[in-house]
């Protein structure tokens, strides 16, 4: 017992089975594909279907109750071959206006055969193309395209992709290589469902005709039509022996397949929206991730407009193929229809619009941005010199810290702001702890610092330091009572020096080392520098005479108050003693 169905054509009512029914309707969508881009398609497609009801009256001048899908195969054969179209037409003779009805219509019956000769000679000489075959899908149904477009199984084909994929998985896990952009297993589900999305489906009887190479003749297609209806009503027996254990095992891989992919696609868009809110919020409202000094300058920087334009660009890139992929699943669960070539093209054109705008946007943002990292940096540095400079001086806060503590004062200086007037790390006793004057400069050094002690009773003295240079015309020196003292700094460099020298004397005494308490101490300065010293000199300027109270003492390179040019680039002195 079958279910009939009324149908109206053209204003008159068939009873048809349901079966009928839809390979009828299938038949003629199939044929109003290609139509519908004639400028007269409406017309023709009209046509057709006004053949299909006389055909029906027919059978039911016939006798025929209801129309069954044997009625409906016979119809499609022969409205398929134009050469059958007016078969069995009726010849009786008829008044001088129904020949002129007949006339007409025979016009547009040859009309419409021309149109369905030109159509289908069109498709004849199509050939073999590559489609994803739906009919024998486990995923996105490209494997089977495959097989049907190059020859062989589906199930082989498939077998092969999972063993390729536990492969490259086998030998990155070998190989330590599990970063997503080395992981080779993950590019390869990649480029498969890349490969997906751009080869289209086969959705109608003239497709799968091209996807399994034969020719599109009106036969053929006929043929295709009724052979889908006839499979979709014969059951699916189960398959037995190694090819459904094979078939078995197969389905249970893509089951975990398939959810993996899942999975895969709600953290990706987690992940995605994610980074799209990050964007969205670095963009519009900098403050968030920096300092207000640094969102208002990018705010000044770059204008709102660009920042939407690269956001929305950004979400064209991230979302659409996520919206495809999760499409492709759907559509693949039959819960929506597969993309058509249009949108998949429209689809394919607006990310790739997206990606050139985000890029574009991205690289002007980048540039603004640097202009205003660059901006901040020299407002800061600015800053930075203005906080550290002294007396006209800069210095930066460890040596300021230094000369200030002990009572020093910077009267000449270098003008290169990368030198210094301090340092550390190569005291004559090896200790990298010490801190000392240290005047230097690639350009020559013009450097003066000095202190004054106060509370001086008159007297004699002598002052003693020790020093190091590299260069001649520095010197130690004392004023007193208006009347100046200097002492040459002996030119070393950094190594040796009479300091060292001394240590190593002494320690060659055997003897006196055996109760010599400062041992460790001349061993340090022997050892200093891998035993060759840092060439600090004992200096001492002797009968320095002072009556008023004050001596002023410091070191000096510069040549208008030594009286020499300074041949060097640094000077060094510490551990000054007046006595």
């Amino acid at each position: 017992m079958k279910k009939n169905i009324t149908i109206n054509m053209l204003g008159r009512l068939y009873a048809i089975d349901e079966d009928a029914y839809g390979l009828l309707q299938q038949y003629i969508d199939t044929l109003r594909s290609y139509f519908a881009h004639k400028p007269d398609g409406k017309e023709i497609a009209d046509d057709i279907e006004a053949r299909i009801a006389e055909l029906f009256d027919d059978l039911k001048a016939q006798g025929v109750e209801a129309i069954n899908i044997q009625h409906v195969q016979d119809i499609i054969t022969r409205i398929g071959d134009p050469k059958e179209m007016d078969e069995d037409e009726p010849k009786e003779e008829e008044t001088a206006e129904q020949d002129e009805e007949q006339s007409e219509e025979t016009s547009t019956v040859n009309r419409l055969k021309e149109e369905i000769v030109a159509y289908f000679d069109r498709l004849r000489k199509s050939g073999k193309r590559l489609y994803r075959d739906p009919s024998d899908k486990k995923i996105t149904g490209l494997l089977a395209g495959c097989a049907r477009y190059f020859g062989g199984d589906p199930l082989w084909w498939r077998l092969a992709c999972v063993l390729l994929v536990f492969i490259t998985f086998n030998t990155s896990l070998s190989s330590g290589m599990l970063t997503p952009f080395t992981w080779t297993p993950l590019w390869l589900v990649l480029i498969y469902f890349m490969i997906s999305i751009i080869t289209p489906v086969a959705q109608n009887p003239e497709d799968r005709l091209k996807m399994k190479g034969k020719d599109v003749t009106p036969q053929s297609l006929a043929q295709e039509v009724t052979e889908e209806h006839v499979q979709a009503d014969i059951p699916q027996f189960r398959q037995s022996g190694a090819i459904g254990c094979v078939g078995g095992f197969f389905k249970i891989i893509l089951l975990l397949m398939k959810g993996f992919l899942i999975l895969v696609c709600i953290f990706a868009g987690l992940v995605l929206v994610t980074l799209l809110a990050a964007l969205i919020v670095l963009l519009t409202m900098p403050d968030l991730f920096g300092d207000i000094e640094f969102a208002t300058l990018y705010s000044s920087a770059v204008s709102p407009t660009l920042s939407v334009v690269c956001v929305v660009s950004m979400a064209g890139v991230l979302f659409i193929p996520l919206y495809c992929g999760i499409h492709s699943i759907l559509s693949n669960t039959k819960k929506l229809l597969p993309m058509g070539t249009p949108q998949r093209l429209m689809w394919a054109g607006v990310w790739t619009a997206s990606l050139i705008v985000a890029i574009v946007s991205g690289i002007a943002i980048g540039a603004r941005i640097s202009i205003a990292e660059e901006k901040q940096d020299n407002m800061r540095h600015e800053a930075y010199i203005k906080a550290n400079t002294h007396n006209g001086v800069f210095i930066n806060k460890t040596d300021w810290d230094f000369l200030n503590q002990g009572g020093w004062y910077l009267l000449v200086a270098p003008s290169n702001r990368e030198d210094h007037y301090t340092s550390d790390g190569e005291y004559y006793t090896g200790n990298q702890n010490v801190r000392y004057l240290d005047g230097y400069s690639d350009w020559g050094l013009n450097y003066q610092v000095e202190r004054e002690k106060t509370d001086v009773a008159p007297g004699t003295y002598t002052l003693s330091v020790v020093a190091r240079t590299n260069g001649k015309g520095a010197y130690v020196y004392a004023i007193a009572d208006g009347r100046k003292y200097m002492v040459e700094i002996p030119a070393n460099g950094n190594t040796s020096g009479n300091i060292w020298a001394e240590a190593k004397r002494r320690l060659s005494v055997a003897d006196s080392l055996s109760s010599n308490p400062d041992e460790t101490y001349y061993q340090n300065i022997v050892e200093a520098n891998d035993g060759n010293g840092y060439g600090w000199n004992r200096v001492e300027i002797k009968n320095i005479r002072s009556t008023k109270g004050s001596v002023r003492y410091g070191i000096s390179t510069k040549s208008s108050f030594t009286g020499t040019t300074f041949a060097g680039q640094w000077v060094s002195a510490a551990d000054f003693n007046l006595k």
